[in-house]
């Protein structure tokens, strides 16, 4: 599967995410160990869906998180 959609609970309105849209992401946090997305990434990676990447990243088991500043790491 190349991509996913996800719909807003807010607006009702979908968006299809594609599978590279999350590498940069997954990328980084793999080599990195942690990611504050906004400021480790260049902005026409995140610009207008990294808050929805975060939010599914989080989803998995063996990823954590902080809200200020958002960052994503891996759970000990």
């Amino acid at each position: 599967r190349d991509s996913i959609t996800v719909m807003s609970e807010r607006t009702k309105k979908e968006r299809k995410l594609l599978k590279r849209d999350f590498k940069p992401f997954v990328d980084y946090l793999l080599n990195r160990g942690s990611l504050d997305f906004m400021h480790d990434l260049p902005e026409s990676d995140w610009i207008g869906r990294g808050a929805i990447i975060i939010a599914i990243l989080t989803k998995l088991d063996y990823v954590d998180y902080e809200t200020r500043p958002r960052r994503l790491f891996f759970k000990k």
